[in-house]
């Protein structure tokens, strides 16, 4: 962004009080998280934030998980109210359950005030290929099939990724957008955003945010991230360059029966599947 139009956002904007609404993209890890957030500063003004010299687009966005304190690296309130008010409408995400930032917003002011201006966009992707993305993103060290079934609390990783989408899907006026639907058409999606917002996209060519592969080299890749030449703010893995396994090749007869026992209910009720017939096919 240029220098006058940073000072006249600085200008414009002086506490998060002034801002009437916010924009907060939740997803389950590996979604489209910040495959939204960059369409999003890509093709409306309004979500556009300025940086210092020096700041990587990461100051583009407030993560709420850092706010509340659950993901590090931890940010404060002066901090975070510093990246909520750079941009007209300031973009937020959250990997949490609603409960916890309704249990956030009982015990934080400023997580009230967001919970109460927020717009809500949640993104979902097909649960096999989000579990085969963050097996390669945690560098399991383990097969797939043991991955699948790792439990916390009891719940296995599909069940989770049910229960996060159902819990978010039962909340009012969440607006949903299909990982798959960006990445194929962004086109109406745009037009879903800019109708529900009454915003003008930019209609910046192309569409979706490219992604400039990084170096490996951690001080060219800073260099990137410094004179932003990187448009997007993914968040690279532990097997960085690689991609995640195709669930279609990678899942045995076995781990889709599995999958379709823990999480079917919610892959049908996105369109992912008509049935449970896929389960049963001969892989």
């Amino acid at each position: 962004m240029e220098l006058s139009s940073r000072r006249k956002n600085q200008d414009a904007i002086h506490t998060f009080d002034e801002i009437s609404k916010c924009m907060i993209i939740a997803t389950h890890p590996r979604s489209g998280t910040h495959l939204t957030i960059d369409l999003l500063r890509k093709q409306f003004r309004d979500f556009q934030s300025w940086l210092w010299w020096g700041e990587t687009l990461h100051n583009s966005y407030l993560d709420l998980d850092h706010l509340m304190r659950i993901t590090k690296p931890y940010v404060s309130e002066s901090k975070a109210l510093n990246l909520l008010t750079r941009a007209n409408i300031p973009l937020i995400k959250t990997h949490s359950f609603p409960s916890v930032i309704k249990l956030g917003a009982e015990h934080s002011e400023l997580i009230r005030q967001i919970r109460q201006k927020a717009h809500i966009y949640y993104v979902v992707r097909d649960g096999r290929d989000v579990l085969c993305s963050v097996y390669l993103w945690k560098n399991a060290g383990c097969s797939l099939s043991e991955f699948i079934r790792q439990e916390e609390n009891g719940l296995s990783r599909p069940r989770i990724w049910a229960n996060h989408i159902l819990s978010w899907l039962n909340e009012q006026n969440i607006r949903v957008l299909k990982f798959e639907h960006i990445i194929k058409n962004p086109h109406p999606v745009l037009n879903q955003i800019a109708d529900e917002q009454g915003l003008e996209p930019l209609w910046a060519k192309p569409l979706l945010p490219q992604k400039k592969r990084l170096t490996g080299s951690r001080g060219e890749d800073y260099w990137l991230r410094l004179t932003r030449q990187l448009e997007n703010t993914t968040i690279v893995g532990r097997k960085q360059g690689q991609k995640p396994p195709k669930w279609q090749q990678a899942f045995t007869r076995e781990d889709c029966e599995f999958f379709h026992q823990e999480a079917g209910e919610v892959l049908i009720r996105l369109g992912y599947e008509l049935s449970g017939a896929w389960a049963e096919a001969e892989s």
